[in-house]
C-alpha cells in the first residue's frame, strides 16, 4: 500500500493531466450532444409552425457564422473522438503498466510476510513470554518463601500482642487504680461539700465587717473606704464590657437573681472555683494584695466588688 501510494505522488502530474483531459472531453462530447438535440428540437419546432417572419429567417439558417461555428464544433468533437478512441496513450499506458507492477510486487511481498527478520523477531518474543509464563508459574521462590514466612511468623506475634493488650485494656481499671479512684472521688466529694459550706457561711452566717445586712446589701463605712483607696471601681470599669455581657446574658431584670449572680461569679472568680466570666487573673492578684493589706480574706474583698458590680448595672439598666 505504501508503494502504491509513493507510485501516485511520484506520477501526480500525469495522473491529474490524464485525468483532466479525459474529463474535458467528456463534457465537451456532453455539451456538443445536448447543443445538437437544441437544434433539433428548435427546427422541429419552426417546421411544425413556421410564420412568414420565421419562415424568411429559417431560409438563411444556418447562417455563415453559424456554420462556421458549427464546423468549428464538429471538427472539435471529431478530434476528441479520435483522442479518446486512442487512449490510454502511450505515456499513460506505461504509467499504468508501472502501477500494475507496483500493485504485483506489493501484493508478491504481502504473500511472503512475516520475513526472516520479523519471524526471528516473533520467535524470540514467544520463547521470552513462555520463560515468563514459567516463573511466574513457579512463584512464590524459595526466597520469597522464606520472607513471606517470616513476615507471617511476625503478624501472628503481633496479633497475640493485640490480643493479650485487648485483654488487659477490657478489665481495666485494676484493682489498685480502682482503689485509688474510690479515695480521689472520696476527696472530691468533701471538696465540694467543704466549698459548699464555705459559700452558705460567707452569705449568711459569716459577720461582714464590709458589707451590711440590711436588704438590700450595701457596703459599711470601712467597705466603702477599702473600695475608694484601692480604686476598685477602676477594675470593674476595665473589665465592665465583659462583665456587663455576663449579666445581660441571665436575661432577667429580677434584682434577686441579679445579685446573687454578682455573689457568686465574683467568689468563684476569686477562688478559681470556675472558669473567669468577671475579672483576668491579673486583677484577682490585685484584689488579693488590697485583702492582704487591709487584713481580711480576699472573699470579702469578692463581696465588695460583687456590690459594686450589682449597684452600677440596677442604675445603668433602672432595676
Amino acid at each position: 500500500m505504501d508503494t502504491i501510494i509513493n507510485f501516485i505522488s511520484e506520477h501526480y502530474p500525469t495522473i491529474a493531466l490524464f485525468l483532466a483531459l479525459l474529463t474535458l472531453a467528456v463534457v465537451v462530447t456532453f455539451k456538443a450532444a445536448m447543443y445538437h438535440v437544441s437544434i433539433q428540437n428548435t427546427r422541429q419546432k419552426v417546421d411544425e409552425s413556421p410564420c412568414d417572419a420565421h419562415a424568411k429567417k429559417l431560409d438563411a439558417l444556418p447562417c455563415d457564422l453559424h456554420t462556421k461555428t458549427l464546423d468549428k464544433v464538429s471538427e472539435a468533437l471529431n478530434e476528441s473522438i479520435r483522442k479518446l478512441a486512442s487512449l490510454p496513450c502511450d505515456m499513460h499506458t506505461k504509467a499504468l503498466d508501472k502501477i500494475t507492477e507496483t500493485l504485483n510486487e506489493s501484493s508478491r511481498k504481502l504473500a511472503s510476510l512475516p520475513c526472516d527478520l520479523h519471524t526471528k523477531a516473533l520467535d524470540k518474543i514467544t520463547e521470552t513470554l513462555n520463560e515468563s509464563s514459567r516463573k511466574l508459574a513457579s512463584l512464590p521462590c524459595d526466597l520469597h518463601t522464606k520472607t513471606l514466612e517470616k513476615v507471617n511468623a511476625t503478624l501472628d506475634k503481633i496479633n497475640e500482642t493485640l490480643n493479650e493488650s485487648s485483654l488487659r485494656f477490657a478489665s481495666l481499671p485494676c484493682d489498685l487504680h480502682s482503689k485509688t479512684l474510690d479515695k480521689h472521688s472520696i476527696k472530691l466529694d468533701e471538696l465540694k461539700t467543704d466549698v459548699s459550706e464555705m459559700r452558705v457561711l460567707m452569705r449568711l452566717q459569716f459577720s461582714d465587717p464590709l458589707a451590711k445586712k440590711k436588704s438590700p446589701l450595701s457596703l459599711t463605712e470601712e467597705g466603702e473606704k477599702i473600695a475608694s483607696e484601692n480604686n476598685l471601681n477602676a477594675i470593674i470599669d476595665n473589665n465592665w464590657s465583659k462583665i456587663n455581657a455576663s449579666l445581660q446574658d441571665l436575661k432577667t431584670k429580677n434584682p434577686y437573681d441579679i445579685q446573687e449572680f454578682c455573689f457568686d461569679t465574683a467568689f468563684a472568680d476569686t477562688t478559681g472555683y470556675k472558669e473567669l466570666k468577671f475579672f483576668p487573673y491579673e486583677d484577682i492578684d490585685k484584689m488579693k494584695i488590697v485583702a492582704f493589706k487591709a487584713g481580711y480574706p480576699v472573699l470579702l474583698i469578692s463581696r465588695v466588688m460583687a456590690i459594686l458590680i450589682r449597684d452600677r448595672y440596677f442604675a445603668e439598666n433602672d432595676i
